[in-house]
C-alpha cells in the first residue's frame, strides 16, 4: 500500500497476517530505521496529490505533484525516480492505461495526467530509461498533443475503461474524466489522435475522484455486444454519486445518475465500495459504500443499488 504525503514523500506499507507495517525498501543490514518504507520524490514544500500503481509492473508507482510534475518511482531494489514536466499548475491526478495500445510498443509505459491547467496529457517511456535523481526533471516523450479544449476547469480524476476483445475495436482508448467544472465525461481517442467527447453529465459538484464498482458485457441483440460500467464519483460539496456508464451495441455512450448520497456537511473527497463475488457475478446484492468528508471528518456507510442485476450480463 502506498500513501501520498504533503511533504514530498511516499510511504509504503504492507499487510501481513492482518497487521499493517512499514514496507522496507532496504535489507535489515542496510536500513537505519529512518528510511524504512519512505521514498522522497520532491522537496518538502511539494505535495504528493495522487498515486497510481502500474497494472503490470508491481514495483512501479506514478505520483502527481503540486508543482505540476508527474513522478515515476521504481521501488525495486535499485530505487529509480524520474520526473515528467507535465502541467503548468497542480497535477491533480495520474492514471495508467489498462489497454494494449497501438500508440506505442508493449514494452513502454502509457500514463495519463490531468492538472489545474485544464490539460489532459498522455506520456510514454521505457522503464529502463528511468533517471536516478528526483532533482533533474526530464521531459518524457508525449504520445499525444496536450488537450486543453475539452474541460472548463482543472482535471481532477481520470479513470481508463477497459473493454472486451470483441468490442474493443470501438476505440483504442476510452477515458472517464472528472473536473472542477462539475462534469464527468467519456472521452474517445479519434482517428486524428485527438480526444473527443462521447458523453457528459453534470453532477452538481467538482468531480474529485472516480472509482469502478463493477462492469459487465451486455448482449443487447442477437450478436451485438455493449458494455455497462457502474461508477462511484466523489463530488466535493455535492456529496457522492453512483453512475451507470453505458455503451450500446451501436457504439453510443451514455451516462446516468442512479443514486446520490448527500448527507455530508463538507467536501466529499473520497469514496469506495465493497465489491465481492456476488457483485462480479451479476447478482442483485446492493453495494456497501464508504464515503468521507474533509472538514467535518465524517465517515458514512450506505447502500447503493447494483445496476448489473438489471442487465443480461455475459461477461465481467
Amino acid at each position: 500500500m502506498a500513501v501520498a504525503l504533503s511533504t514530498g514523500l511516499i510511504e509504503l506499507y504492507c499487510m501481513h497476517l492482518g497487521r499493517l507495517s512499514e514496507y522496507s525498501l532496504l535489507s535489515k543490514e542496510e536500513s537505519d530505521g529512518a528510511q524504512r518504507g519512505r521514498v522522497r520524490v520532491s522537496e518538502p514544500s511539494i505535495l504528493v496529490l495522487s498515486l497510481a500503481w502500474h497494472p503490470n509492473v508491481p514495483a512501479v508507482i506514478a505520483a502527481s505533484l503540486s508543482n505540476g510534475n508527474i513522478v515515476l518511482v521504481d521501488c525495486s531494489k535499485d530505487i529509480s525516480i524520474r520526473q515528467i514536466e507535465a502541467h503548468s499548475l497542480e497535477a491533480w491526478t495520474v492514471s495508467w492505461s489498462p489497454n494494449v495500445s497501438h500508440l506505442q510498443r508493449q514494452d513502454e509505459l502509457t500514463l495519463f495526467s490531468g492538472g489545474d491547467d485544464s490539460t489532459l496529457r498522455t506520456f510514454g517511456k521505457p522503464l529502463e530509461e528511468q533517471a536516478k535523481s528526483p532533482d533533474d526533471p526530464v521531459k518524457l516523450r508525449p504520445i499525444l498533443f496536450p488537450d486543453a479544449r475539452i474541460h472548463g476547469a482543472g482535471i481532477t480524476a481520470i479513470l481508463p475503461l477497459q473493454l472486451w476483445k470483441d468490442i474493443e475495436d470501438v476505440e483504442d482508448e476510452v477515458l472517464l474524466t472528472g473536473s472542477y467544472d462539475e462534469h464527468i465525461r467519456v472521452l474517445l481517442l479519434g482517428p486524428n489522435r485527438r480526444w473527443k467527447v462521447a458523453a457528459e453529465e453534470r453532477l452538481g459538484g467538482g468531480v474529485w475522484r472516480l472509482s469502478m464498482m463493477s462492469r459487465s458485457q451486455i448482449r443487447e441483440k442477437a450478436s451485438n455486444m455493449g458494455a455497462s460500467f457502474q461508477i462511484l464519483a466523489s463530488c466535493m460539496h455535492a456529496g457522492a454519486r453512483v453512475l451507470n456508464v453505458f455503451l450500446s451495441s451501436d457504439e453510443t455512450w451514455s451516462i446516468k445518475i442512479i443514486a446520490k448520497f448527500e448527507e455530508h456537511e463538507s467536501m466529499n473527497y473520497g469514496s469506495d465500495a465493497l465489491v465481492w463475488d456476488g457483485h462480479i457475478a451479476g447478482g442483485d446484492t446492493p453495494f456497501t459504500v464508504a464515503s468521507t468528508s474533509f472538514y467535518d471528518r465524517k465517515l458514512c456507510l450506505w447502500k447503493a443499488p447494483n445496476t448489473n442485476a438489471t442487465h443480461p450480463a455475459v461477461g465481467q
